[in-house]
């Protein structure tokens, strides 16, 4: 792989497991927070908070009314209500760095409903786009997945992160580096250790790098196992 993926990491490490651990004792204090979701006044709507406390509403009937999204809907509502509830309960970092992975993902899934709808009633498509809602539901599965997983005793995990590509050499960074579009990738070798986080993993096989694919990896159970595949419903974009 090439080398400019190696030079800073110890750095870059350093400052991802500073930053991680700010995150988790800023959840704790309160600093992240999640608005409650609720029927609009004519129950016509639900009310989803975004993450910077603006509101999306999801029709409940009419033309972009949507089966699929209506159901993420109810289900972000309900880790609304469990994200609360695990709040108030969290006394350690661990703690503090899972819930702060779960409302990440939660309010991924919020951005992708809105983008979904705002799609929708700006094109001549008439409907909501069937990947955006399918990664609305993967974003929204990672958060229920991660609230059922047991908390790890520590902050750092080890993980077994591996691909059914032969050959192929992994990297990552994490999903806020992802989303800012940084150009950063850190190499990853089976067995190494990451702090609690939400991470994107780029698979690179031996042959041309259109055959490269990214994929989004909860690292939150210690030791966290993932097998990568290519054909992964509501998969990232990703680009070298």
């Amino acid at each position: 792989m090439h080398e400019r993926f190696w030079s800073g990491k110890l750095l870059k490490s350093a400052l991802l497991s500073v930053a991680a651990t700010v995150v988790a004792y800023f959840f704790l204090l309160g600093g992240c927070t999640v608005g409650p979701s609720r029927m609009d006044n004519t129950n016509t709507a639900i009310s989803l908070t975004r993450a910077d406390g603006s509101r999306v509403e999801v029709p409940l009937s009419g033309p972009l009314h949507s089966h699929e999204a209506e159901r993420i809907a109810r289900e972000i509502q309900a880790l609304d209500t469990a994200i609360a509830s695990r709040k108030a309960s969290a006394k350690t970092a661990s703690e503090g760095a899972i819930l702060a992975v779960v409302v990440e993902s939660r309010n991924d899934a919020v951005h992708e409903l809105d983008l979904a709808l705002r799609v929708a009633r700006n094109t001549s498509a008439g409907q909501l786009d069937t990947s955006i809602l399918g990664k609305a539901n993967r974003y929204s599965s990672v958060a229920n997945e991660v609230l059922r997983s047991p908390v790890p005793n520590t902050s750092m995990v080890n993980t077994q992160i591996l691909t059914s590509i032969p050959n192929a050499t992994l990297h990552y960074q994490s999903k806020g580096e992802y989303d800012a579009k940084s150009e950063l990738w850190l190499s990853y070798s089976e067995g190494d250790r990451l702090r609690i986080g939400l991470y994107v993993f780029l698979v690179e096989p031996p042959g041309p790098v259109t055959d490269s694919f990214c994929d989004l990896v909860p690292v939150t159970s210690d030791p966290t196992k993932k097998n990568l595949t290519p054909h992964q419903v509501g998969k990232l974009e990703c680009s070298r």
